[in-house]
């Protein structure tokens, strides 16, 4: 130590910066060493085995002193450590990290503190404050969600302000369920405010036996989670992604008719997993989120997402009657539900005030002979027009129009 003190400034701080990383490492090497006795040490520590509470001992108190350094590497094990081996008491220490003015960043050897942090808390079940979590939202979202989920009635706030279209199926649904199960103030409004009820009509001019397959399809591909590569010297953080599909290894996030999951992948240990696209309807899942505030059926409510309906008429002031008919049908049925909701303490009186059914008729044209458009308009209605072209058989008995594709 003599000579080392004696030598250049320069050489004095490469070796003070090769004796911590030496000790860093020579942390590391514990830490993976006793995960990799986790089960044991625990089994051991129920049965009283002394050994094994001293071993939890010594990563308890390695934990804490890795936590409380300043050097980015010496945090990420200290919340690795804590993660892996439940250390409990030390979430607070953990979620400090979170804390860090530079958390926030991508890229960064904060970053990666950051991640290290979120899954230390995740396998630790600990329950974080949403004003911790919602800045990291943009940067690390199903983590977000996943620890939001262990106190869905205190987070309901927090929870309503992300249940947004423009996030990913699997999150949305993961909100709604959550919202849901702790039957949150404003998220009937907002369930009723984006919900658009989509009615397919068949426009026949007689009569008939009919038929229509009220099947409705969707596809996707598949989705696939990329992780930067861990920097050397970091521990082995794991990333979560959400899915509504059951998979092995899969655990249950939102519970609900249709439940969310999350699954854990470390980089550079088992590959990136491939998630299948959720292709969810989401009106549908509105409408069955509503009948669950007001424990009841979606059938018993009235209201339907996506309905079918067969229309009979020989002249467009027909066509008209039997369209607002449907349109008033559907009124009704969104002004029982809000008195409903209304009564039941799950929607204000001015919240309901502000809201109008929001119904899109989609008019298929099934008419032997079209001697007259479809209706295009209607008040309190959005409708299209498919197909309806009228043929050159029949232009003679037409009036001029142009149909709508």
């Amino acid at each position: 130590m003599e000579n080392i003190s004696r030598a250049p400034p320069t050489l004095r701080r490469a070796f003070v910066s090769q004796l911590s990383m030496r000790k860093l490492l020579v942390s590391a090497a514990l830490v993976l060493v006793a995960a990799a006795g986790a089960v044991a040490q625990d089994g051991g520590a129920r049965r009283g085995d002394a050994s094994s509470l001293a071993r939890l001992e010594e990563a308890s108190a390695e934990a804490s002193r890795l936590l409380g350094s300043r050097e980015n590497r010496a945090r990420a094990w200290g919340a690795y450590l804590a993660g892996a081996h439940g250390l409990k008491a030390h979430a607070p220490l953990v979620v400090a990290l979170l804390e860090d003015a530079d958390a926030a960043t991508v890229g960064s050897e904060e970053a990666f503190v950051r991640q290290a942090a979120l899954d230390a808390l995740i396998r630790l079940d600990a329950e974080v404050p949403s004003e911790k979590l919602l800045p990291l939202y943009q940067l690390a979202p199903d983590e977000t969600v996943i620890l939001l989920a262990r106190a869905p009635e205190r987070n309901a706030g927090a929870l309503l302000t992300l249940f947004a279209d423009e996030t990913t199926d699997a999150r949305w649904l993961a909100f709604g369920n959550l919202l849901g199960e702790a039957r949150a103030g404003g998220f009937a409004a907002r369930l009723l405010a984006g919900l658009e009820m989509h009615a397919t009509v068949f426009v026949y001019d007689r009569k008939a036996e009919r038929g229509y397959n009220g099947g409705y399809g969707g596809g996707c591909g598949e989705s696939r989670h990329f992780f930067e590569p861990t920097p050397e010297g970091f521990p082995p953080a794991g990333h979560y992604a959400l899915t509504a599909s059951p998979a092995r290894g899969a655990v249950v996030v939102a519970r609900g008719r249709r439940a969310v999951y999350y699954v854990r992948t470390v980089p550079g240990q088992g590959g990136v997993p491939y998630l299948p696209c959720e292709d969810v309807q989401r009106d549908d899942h509105r409408v069955e989120y509503l009948a669950e505030l007001l424990r009841t059926t979606s059938d018993d409510l009235g209201l339907e997402a996506r309905a079918f309906h067969t229309v009979v008429c020989r002249d467009e002031r027909q066509c008209s009657r039997a369209l607002a008919a449907l349109r008033d049908e559907t009124a009704r049925a969104y002004a029982e539900v809000l008195g409903r909701l209304v009564r039941d303490g799950l929607l204000d009186a001015s919240e309901a005030s502000t809201l109008k059914p929001n119904l899109i008729l989609n008019l298929y044209d099934q008419r032997d002979r079209r001697t007259f458009p479809l209706p295009e308009k209607l008040d309190g209605v959005r409708v299209y027009v498919v197909g309806g072209a009228v043929s050159a058989d029949e232009a003679d008995d037409a009036p001029s129009h142009a149909a709508r594709p």
